[in-house]
């Protein structure tokens, strides 16, 4: 491993290593706080009369239902746009590294595109870096439709005929442990989806770093 790919890649695990830390203990906390927040168990609320039982109900739900999905799924969406923010920010960085690396006089700005899109294209093209990680490619395109609807559609995502070209239905089939889609459309990031996607983002610019100073 040359100076540029070892300097790099350390940048990047520390930055992932602290969101992916941020996360878990968030998650871990509103997981704990869910627990607290409905102090019954099953056999206990059998045993309450029905008047007793519904007056519980009545006053513990509302911040169990908060803390057990409501808070999570907030969490859950931010973070994936965090980590989204910081993939794409990285492979613009590991670009300009390329352009300096091995003398490029093209700039990044005058590429076609836009975003990873605009990144990949100069990566490929302009530094002739090759098979940049295209089966981790689909994926991220999938998460970048994602990331989309989370940021500008409220987390409803649109059914289209290009959302069918890239693949992202058959994404969220593959993925259905982790992500799905309720009956309106909107997306439901679960348990596990967001430590999935910061491998992904990980691997592939690490993988990319190799590639681009071999």
């Amino acid at each position: 491993m040359n100076k540029h790919s070892a300097f790099l890649k350390a940048i990047i695990a520390n930055r992932f290593r602290a969101y992916d830390r941020a996360f878990l203990e968030s998650e871990s906390h509103f997981r704990l706080q869910a627990e607290e927040a409905f102090p019954f168990t099953n056999a206990e609320l059998a045993e309450m009369d029905d008047e007793e039982r519904a007056s519980n109900v009545d006053w513990y739900v509302d911040d169990y239902v908060e803390y057990s999905k409501t808070f999570p799924e907030v969490l859950r969406t931010g973070y994936l746009i965090g980590y989204y923010s910081l993939y794409e920010y990285f492979l613009r960085y590991i670009c300009a590294r390329a352009k300096q690396h091995k003398n490029i006089d093209i700039d990044l700005a005058i590429i076609t595109g836009r975003g990873i899109f605009q990144a990949k294209i100069y990566l490929e093209k302009i530094c002739g870096i090759k098979d940049l990680g295209n089966h981790q490619w689909q994926a991220i395109v999938c998460i970048n439709k994602i990331r989309n609807s989370l940021v500008h559609n409220l987390g409803v995502l649109e059914v289209s005929e290009n959302n069918d070209k890239i693949g992202l239905l058959q994404y969220f089939e593959k993925n259905s442990v982790t992500i799905e889609r309720d009956s309106l459309n909107r997306i439901i990031i679960k348990d596990g989806y967001i430590e999935t996607v910061s491998k992904l983002f990980k691997d592939n610019l690490e993988g990319t770093i190799s590639k681009a100073f071999s």
